[in-house]
């Protein structure tokens, strides 16, 4: 069986809060003994006086805990002024402390000690390891990483930092049983039957562009792009004394898009660096941020969905929450909300204690190693499992300050608790003023951070736009020299027209057409060549041109179309290389005195030649592979021997037959023979002109999804 209890109290004297905060816990405990405790306090009370009237309370109770910058519970809320105990009675778990002193002469002999005196009275597994350290002058992740050296590799390990109000210059302390101590690492296991389930709200939302530590060595870094990283805190804040440490740097690790915060904790204006809380690497990408208090509050409940499977497993008895002294500060006057919001979304009745740290300790993932967060709020659930036995708690149901004026027996008595009390207010009236003038300071930065991105947005825009009207005249120039390397106009060769058109879906495109004679000394071989570049663009449309030029030198020197196609294709496949793209060509001969036609497809569509004889279409087939493709692929050149008189062969790439209307219906090539059929008495460049004049009508306003090539080939006449 375990029982939890947890008193909270706030106020002036440490005395009088402290034996508040006693008897609540005596209360619940119902005479039961407590084996362990957690004790954390407002950084300005007589810590020795209430770690004395503590361990009087509860002798022989294993106890730490630590100073903080403000406690909540889910028995009194949230408080600047606090004591809050959280103490533990178990016949079947065990909850051991441990203290490891001299913590600034050596980790790992620190890590150590502590849990050298923890073990010693250890019968039970470890299952969790809570940690107070001070995080300012120590770092978080060495500390990690010693205590990981010498405990078991299934311990997980939580914590926070050690804390005190940061405008009221009070100092952090670590406690362990009756010592008040610094540069101490105390330590809490919990063994046995335990079980534990966690969620991490990282709730600040990045801003601005993102840059790379270009210089750091540990938590030092010294610059941030080009610029020293306080003049990067500077461009974007605009100048200021204090750290900014409201808005902490998003680091995100190598090819992720998750990050990790990293606080600014000291200005060295003479460098121009900055100390962070906690490491940051050089070469890490990294990016400002800034907190939106309503995104604070609603993530406790997205975090807080994430468990909800975990905590069936187990009997959860208690809740540890640890949440930055930066959200905190963001909050500002809905500091309140937080606590609320964690009873609103975690079981009735279950037991929570927090306070605000200078850093949280936690795993990232599950089933990976603790590290140490900013800005963050880790809570974790513990439970216990079957072997445990029931889980016992009673939470009062009046706040601590209400009972405390109830037990006043006199006037006289009264009086001096409400006069206590008036103090006190007066005291919480101060710190609301420091809160005001922390917040105008924040806001005062947070226009700063958004007048400078507005600026360079503005800044950004305009030298956008520049670019696209740079970008606007290339292309320009680009189209009007790609249209300048097709053919211009019709060609008519010993009777045969031939004519066509290219419409790019872009300024430029990656189809290509061309007419081209074989050698020489055959005044009479005509070819004709249709290609289609895989994509669009200014990438298609320079392999467009240089597999133009490669074509253009290939048909000037002997061989068979098969010949021409597989040295283009060679020499495209070391072209495109690894870039995944293909061209589909169509490579036609046209010999009208041998009254033939020679062709090779590579992974074209398709040619139609109309028969007007036999008043029909019949398409020019054949294999082979898209050029690019693969470099030893061979091509067949295929023959048409029949040419006649009124004869057309119809050349075109996808985009024409694939164009749709409003609704989605392809062009098709059954309409394309159609309007070759209706328009077969007229010349070559007219026919082009009927095709893409359909086409338009077709597609309506759509504007073309393809680039759209169509070359029409008309026997004007023959030659016998």
């Amino acid at each position: 069986m375990i029982n939890v209890s947890l008193g909270q109290a706030e106020g002036l004297e440490a005395s009088d809060t402290v034996d508040r905060v006693i008897e609540t816990c005596r209360r619940q405990l119902a005479g039961r003994r407590p084996s362990a405790g957690i004790l954390y306090a407002g950084a300005g009370f007589d810590h020795q006086l209430i770690l004395d009237r503590v361990n009087a309370a509860f002798p022989g109770m294993d106890l730490i805990g630590c100073t903080t910058a403000g406690n909540f519970s889910s028995t009194a809320g949230f408080s600047d002024n606090a004591v809050s105990l959280m103490v533990f009675a178990s016949d079947t778990i065990e909850i051991l402390a441990g203290l490891g002193r001299h913590l600034s002469k050596g980790y790992r002999s620190a890590a150590r000690e502590a849990l050298t005196m923890a073990n010693d009275a250890r019968s039970l597994p470890a299952r969790v390891c809570l940690i107070l350290p001070d995080l300012v002058n120590h770092a978080g992740g060495d500390i990690i990483a010693a205590l990981s050296q010498e405990m078991e590799a299934d311990c997980a390990i939580f914590g926070g930092s050690s804390a005190a109000l940061d405008f009221t210059g009070q100092t952090i302390h670590q406690f362990f049983g009756r010592e008040v101590l610094e540069d101490a690492l105390p330590v809490l296991l919990f063994c046995g039957p335990v079980d534990y389930a966690y969620c991490i709200a990282n709730s600040w939302k990045s801003v601005g562009p993102r840059e790379t530590v270009t210089a750091s060595n540990g938590r030092l870094v010294s610059r941030i792009g080009r610029r020293r990283a306080l003049d990067f805190y500077f461009h974007y804040l605009g100048r200021h004394d204090d750290p900014a440490t409201e808005f902490p740097l998003a680091v995100y690790p190598q090819g992720g898009s998750h990050f990790s915060l990293r606080a600014p904790m000291y200005y060295h204006p003479e460098e121009g660096a900055i100390t962070f809380a906690e490491s940051v690497p050089e070469g890490a990408t990294v990016q400002l941020t800034e907190a939106y208090r309503d995104h604070l509050i609603s993530d406790i409940g997205t975090s807080a969905q994430t468990l909800q499977g975990h905590l069936d497993t187990f009997q959860p008895f208690a809740a540890l929450a640890f949440s930055c002294n930066l959200r905190k500060q963001a909050l500002g006057t809905r500091t309140v909300e937080e606590i609320e919001a964690l009873q609103r979304h975690y079981r009735t009745g279950l037991p929570i204690l927090g306070f605000y740290s200078y850093g949280e300790i936690a795993p990232p993932a599950v089933d990976s190693e603790s590290i140490c967060h900013n800005a963050t709020l880790v809570t974790l659930i513990l439970g216990a499992t079957e072997a445990a036995g029931p889980v016992e708690n009673a939470i009062p149901r009046k706040s601590e300050r209400t009972a405390f004026l109830e037990e006043s027996s006199s006037m006289t008595t009264i009086f001096q608790a409400l006069k206590k009390e008036n103090a006190f207010l007066h005291q919480r009236l101060a710190q609301s003023e420091a809160y005001r003038r922390r917040l105008e300071n924040i806001k005062e930065l947070n226009a700063g951070l958004h007048r400078q991105i507005i600026e360079e947005i503005e800044a950004a825009r305009r030298e956008i736009a520049q670019r696209e009207i740079e970008s606007l005249k290339a292309l320009r120039l680009a189209a009007e020299v790609q249209k300048n390397l097709l053919p211009r106009g019709r060609l008519v060769v010993d009777g045969i027209e031939v004519a066509g058109r290219n419409l790019p879906s872009q300024a430029i495109g990656g189809d290509y057409f061309d007419y081209l004679q074989h050698d020489p000394s055959c005044r009479v071989c005509l070819s004709v060549a249709v290609g289609d570049i895989s994509g669009h663009g200014v990438d298609a449309a320079l392999l467009m041109t240089s597999a133009r030029g490669f074509l253009r030198t290939r048909v000037s020197q002997p061989g068979s179309g098969a010949e021409i196609v597989a040295d283009m294709n060679r020499y495209l496949a070391a072209d495109v290389l690894d870039s995944g793209r293909f061209m589909t060509l169509f490579f036609l001969s046209i010999n009208p005195r041998a009254r033939e036609i020679r062709w090779v497809r590579a992974g074209h569509d398709p040619a139609m030649v109309y028969l007007p004889s036999q008043d029909r279409f019949e398409e020019l087939v054949g294999e082979g592979l898209a050029l690019g493709v693969d470099p030893d692929c061979r091509y067949t050149e295929s023959v048409f021997p029949q040419l006649e008189k009124g004869q057309i062969v119809v050349i075109a790439t996808d985009g024409i037959s694939e164009a749709r209307d409003r609704s989605g219906a392809m062009f098709g090539r059954e309409r394309l023979q159609e309007t070759i059929h209706h328009f077969r008495t007229e010349s070559a460049e007219r026919i082009v002109g009927h095709v893409f004049d359909a086409v338009a009508r077709h597609s309506g306003d759509q504007p073309p999804e393809d680039d759209r090539t169509l070359v029409v080939v008309k026997a004007v006449e023959t030659s016998g």
